[in-house]
């Protein structure tokens, strides 16, 4: 790309090679992108370059082909190095190859040359990070740039391309008054970023501009128009849809704008633009395109990401209750996907521009696009954990519904915002929403909305350790939908019902609804409800000690959920994994597994998994005799636990709290609480955690009274 350090890269290589020719090195711009210069014709870089061999002037001859036969005949037997810079083409390359000889030529060009046998090409990226920071040093002076915090910053800013970082090193080394932390704030708070990497003549934007004038009408327009886009790269529909062309013609501007190297393909199908391409896009639309067609563009890719996700969302999630909604027509068909696995993947590929364009909408007063695109990504951010950017499109969606009386798409939105405000930990109000969602689909009598409602409503009671009146919920959903037949919601709520006997202790009845889901999962072919289920049956074997049999288990479910792209099913897997470990003797190995499980659910904003790891990790060090650390974890897990009004990871990290103290001696606190532990375990009528909580209480009251009587009780810890 412009910039990038091409010339400065075949010269230096020419002068590491000169002891391997011997017989000259030879340097020649062509002149293909000089401002104001047409590129040197075959006639006059062949003279050139017979001249800078010595031949006189009056020997060089007219004609072209007795040009490239003298050049030709000079090197055939000479050993030489020859820079060709800033080659524009293969037609004005070709007449200077030397032919056979043992010459070298190495070539510099902006666009990917082609069509000549022989060539190998050398694609030039940005430099390394360290390398970046290095090359700004050297030229603004290490007395300069004393914190490596912010020359990393600047360096990041200037997309760690070689001519921007020696341009903005260059203007710090001339002006003694600034620093660092001046220049870093000048060049963020610029109205354009790109106008400041400039030193006199020189300027990004300028060596930039000259590649962009040699491309077509069209082709000038696809590229301005890319500096609208969303996300961060995009493939040839999205481009198709900003650009109002059909797919096989933004195909072929895309290769275009790929040979010029004014875009890149950081993984096959997507295309990126460099951050100060990027940036020089964006200042070219805004400059040169009026708002109305700005405003067109954006909206042909709101209107195909709308119908795009909704396409996607039936490929896979083709039966989850949607409200029927009129949708706008594309011009841009979405992509011709060959399953929902495929269809998911290109989702992901377009999460952060889906997720902006939806913020774009509601900004601009386009909500039911807004809504629109709400609705179709309600399964894929629940999935990926994105709770904070699902619960804002689905509250100002159920928002939108309202306004515009359609009860059917509120009470909807209102079951999908209830489903993201659960997985945020906020179960008090998830329950208000999913009540509002329930009596919706009552007023509307539509029982397969309000028995869904309830279904999931039975979930949030579960996580407050309402376990008998999430039972109760539970078996009354399992009757409804056994009436309606529906092999998948049935195995539905049976796979929910094993979960709450499980949590009971139950755990004969929990093997029963896990098979019986299982069972139904793999007669409609839902893989991943299925490995979900074989993930609670390997939990089952967990807490029964067998621990063998649940670790073949997981190691299926984690290669299932890996094939389906499921981040943080995968996360729940591996933590279960951990948990099916022995410490100390495979201590590192789970504590490795738990801390990358943790680091993805804070990422994904589950709390409830985070402190379930956290108590994983204190059960993991308090087995290995690690005290002080494990009672630190679980009082990280009580914490997030109280946050969230977990009720069972809080009655966890209050059990396994108190026993860790007690081993420090400290006793007292122990027993509140393990105490607390035991309360909490009534309170949510899990008996056996209550049983085994008053065990260790008992034990450790007894220990307590024979530590009083023999005078030898210590509870300053180690």
């Amino acid at each position: 790309m412009p910039g990038v350090g091409k010339t400065l890269l075949a010269c230096h290589a020419a002068r590491r090679l000169e002891p391997f020719f011997p017989d000259g090195q030879i340097h020649l711009h062509l002149r293909a992108h000089v401002p104001g210069q047409p590129p040197l014709t075959a006639e006059e870089a062949l003279t050139a370059l017979l001249r800078v061999l010595g031949v006189p002037p009056a020997d060089i001859p007219d004609d072209r082909d007795a040009l490239v036969g003298l050049w030709r005949t000079l090197l055939s037997s000479r050993r030489a190095v020859i820079v060709l810079d800033d080659v524009a083409s293969a037609e004005q390359l070709d007449p200077l190859l030397p032919g056979p000889s043992p010459s070298l030529v190495i070539v510099t060009s902006r666009r990917r040359i082609t069509g000549i046998p022989g060539i190998r090409s050398i694609r030039l990226g940005v430099l390394p990070q360290q390398d970046a920071i290095a090359l700004f040093r050297s030229v603004a002076g290490e007395d300069r740039t004393p914190h490596t915090g912010e020359v990393l910053e600047l360096v990041r800013l200037a997309g760690c391309l070689p001519l921007a970082l020696e341009i903005a090193a260059g203007r710090l080394a001339s002006r003694p008054t600034w620093t660092t932390t001046y220049f870093l704030h000048k060049l963020t708070n610029s109205e354009s970023k790109l106008k400041e990497f400039r030193d006199g003549d020189r300027a990004v934007a300028l060596t930039f501009d000259v590649s962009y004038r040699d491309l077509s009408t069209q082709e000038k327009e696809f590229f301005r128009f890319l500096g609208l886009r969303f996300g961060i790269d995009v493939d040839v529909h999205v481009a198709a849809a900003l650009a109002g062309l059909p797919v096989d013609r933004a195909e072929r501007v895309l290769e275009t704008l790929l040979d010029a190297h004014l875009l890149q393909e950081p993984t096959p199908e997507r295309f990126a633009l460099h951050d100060l391409l990027a940036e020089f896009s964006r200042d070219l639309v805004a400059a040169e395109d009026p708002p109305a067609a700005r405003e067109r563009a954006v909206h042909r890719l709101v209107v195909f990401y709308v119908r795009a996700t909704h396409a996607a969302d039936l490929l896979i999630n083709p039966r989850r209750l949607r409200p029927v909604l009129s949708r706008p027509a594309s011009a841009v068909a979405p992509p011709p996907w060959d399953g929902p696995h495929a269809a998911r993947r290109w989702i992901a590929a377009e999460r952060t521009g889906l997720i902006a364009a939806e913020r774009h909408c509601r900004a601009t007063g386009h909500d039911r696009e807004a809504a629109l695109l709400a609705d179709s990504l309600a399964g894929f951010l629940t999935e990926e954990g994105a709770t904070v950017e699902a619960q804002q499109m689905h509250l100002a969606a159920a928002h939108h519904w309202q306004r515009s009386g359609d009860r059917r798409a509120e009470t909807h939105s209102l079951m999908e915002l209830a489903t993201a405000l659960s997985s945020r930990g906020e179960y008090e109000e998830a329950l208000t929403a999913y009540e509002r969602a329930i009596q919706g689909g009552r007023e509307l009598g539509d029982t397969a909305l309000s028995t869904e409602a309830v279904h999931l409503m039975a979930l949030v009671l579960w996580h407050l350790g309402r376990l008998r009146e999430a039972l109760e919920r539970q078996l009354g959903t399992l009757a409804l939908v056994l009436r309606t037949g529906d092999t998948l919601q049935i195995a539905r709520c049976r796979n929910n019902l094993g979960i709450t006997h499980l949590y009971l202790g139950d755990f004969g009845e929990s093997q029963e609804y896990f098979e019986a889901a299982l069972t139904g999962f793999q007669t409609v072919g839902d893989a991943q409800k299925a490995a979900s289920a074989l993930n609670n049956l390997a939990d089952l074997h967990t807490r029964a000690g067998n621990m063998l049999a649940a670790r073949a288990i997981l190691y299926r479910v984690v290669d299932i959920f890996t094939e389906l792209g499921s981040r943080s099913d995968v996360t729940i897997a591996r933590t279960n994994i951990a948990d099916t470990m022995e410490s100390p003797a495979e201590l590192n190995s789970m504590m490795e597994l738990y801390r990358e499980s943790l680091r993805t659910f804070r990422l994904l904003g589950d709390r409830r998994n985070a402190s379930k790891t956290l108590h994983g990790m204190g059960r993991a060090l308090h087995a290995a005799g690690r005290h002080r650390a494990a009672a630190d974890h679980h009082r990280r897990a009580l914490d997030v636990a109280r946050g969230i009004r977990a009720a069972h990871e809080e009655m966890q990290a209050l059990h396994g709290l108190g026993l860790a103290e007690e081993e420090l001696g400290d006793l007292g606190s122990a027993v509140g609480h393990i105490a607390a532990a035991v309360e909490v375990a009534v309170r949510t009528g899990v008996g056996h955690e209550a049983d085994r909580a008053r065990a260790s209480l008992a034990r450790l009251t007894g220990r307590m009274s024979e530590g009083y009587s023999s005078g030898e009780f210590c509870a300053t810890g180690e």
